[in-house]
C-alpha cells in the first residue's frame, strides 16, 4: 500500500500522516542561508559562514553549529561576529598557512570565542603554529622548555570559569614551510547545575627558548570529536576559494592566473605539500 502526497496541503486536507519528513532546518543566518540541521534521527549538521554571512567557511556533521568554530583571519567581516583578541595581537599578512594573513603574536595573549558545548564530552582543537624561517633552523617547535603550545578555559552564562583549564596543547609533526600542525582532543568539564558553557578562551603560549618558539597561528578550529569537519579559506579581495581544509586540517591550496582561472592546485600533507 502507498500514499500519495499532497502537493498542496491545506487545513482541510493536509500531508498524509504515512509521510514524515527526512530533515527539519533549525538555524538559518541573516543572508537566510541554512547554518543548521536535523535528520530523521536528530542527527544535528551545521555550517559557518563568514564574509558578510555570504561564503561557508565550516561544514560540520554530527554537530550544532553553536559548538563549532574556524577562523583563518582572512575574514575582513570577522570582527562584527567574534570579539578581537586581547592586546599582544595583530593580523599579519605576510606571513600565513592559509590565504593571505594569520594571527601574529606580539606577547602572551588570548582569544575568546563563543560557543556552546556540552558538558563532559569530547571535542578536537586544531590549529597551525609557526614562525617565518623556522623551518630553516629546527625541525620542531615542540622541544625541552620552550613548548609553545594552546591552552583552553571555559566559561558559563555569568563569565564564571567551569573547571580548569585544559593542559597546553604543543605542536607535532613535520614543519610544512615554517608551520607545524596542533591536533588534540579534550573533553569539557562539567559546570554547576543550571549553567552550561558559553564562552571559551584559547590562551597562546609562544614558548621561551629561541629558536623554539612560534610567532603566527592560523586556521584554528573546535567541533566534536564525535564529527568531522571541513574548513574554507578565501581571498579577501575577490572571495574566490584559496583553500580548502580536511578532516585533519591539511590543506588543498588553489591558485589562479591574472584572469581569475584555477591553474595550479597543490595538497598538503603529512610529508609536504604536493602538487596535482
Amino acid at each position: 500500500r502507498y500514499y500519495l502526497y499532497n502537493w498542496k496541503p491545506s487545513f482541510y486536507y493536509p500531508v498524509p500522516v504515512q509521510w514524515i519528513p527526512n530533515n527539519y532546518v533549525t538555524k538559518y543566518n541573516a543572508n537566510s542561508f541554512e547554518t543548521e540541521n536535523k535528520d530523521i534521527l536528530n542527527v544535528y549538521s551545521a555550517a559557518l559562514y563568514g564574509y558578510y554571512q555570504s561564503l561557508p567557511v565550516a561544514v560540520s556533521a554530527n554537530a550544532k553549529s553553536a559548538e563549532i568554530y574556524f577562523e583563518s583571519f582572512d575574514d575582513p567581516s570577522v570582527a562584527a561576529f567574534y570579539p578581537t583578541p586581547t592586546a599582544g595581537t595583530l593580523v599579519s599578512t605576510t606571513f600565513s598557512h592559509t590565504g593571505k594573513s594569520s594571527l601574529a603574536l606580539t606577547g602572551a595573549a588570548f582569544y575568546e570565542i563563543p560557543l556552546v558545548l556540552q558538558s563532559n564530552t569530547a571535542y578536537i582543537l586544531g590549529a597551525w603554529v609557526g614562525k617565518p624561517g623556522g623551518q630553516s633552523s629546527q625541525i620542531t617547535y615542540s622541544f625541552g622548555s620552550s613548548n609553545p603550545g594552546l591552552t583552553l578555559t571555559f566559561f558559563d552564562q555569568n563569565n564564571a570559569q567551569v573547571g580548569a583549564a585544559t593542559s597546553k596543547f604543543s605542536p607535532n609533526g613535520k614543519l610544512i614551510n615554517d608551520w607545524q600542525r596542533i591536533e588534540a582532543s579534550f573533553t569539557t568539564p562539567v559546570p554547576a547545575a543550571g549553567k552550561f558553557i558559553t564562552k571559551v578562551r584559547i590562551t597562546f603560549d609562544l614558548g621561551s627558548t629561541d629558536p623554539y618558539y612560534i610567532t603566527n597561528v592560523d586556521d584554528v578550529r573546535i567541533f566534536p570529536a564525535a564529527g568531522n569537519i571541513q574548513t574554507h579559506v578565501y581571498d579577501p579581495v575577490t572571495y574566490r576559494r584559496a583553500a580548502t581544509l580536511d578532516d585533519n586540517n591539511y590543506a588543498t591550496i588553489y591558485s589562479y592566473d591574472e584572469s581569475g582561472y584555477l591553474f595550479l592546485v597543490k595538497r598538503e600533507t603529512y610529508n609536504g605539500i604536493k602538487t596535482i
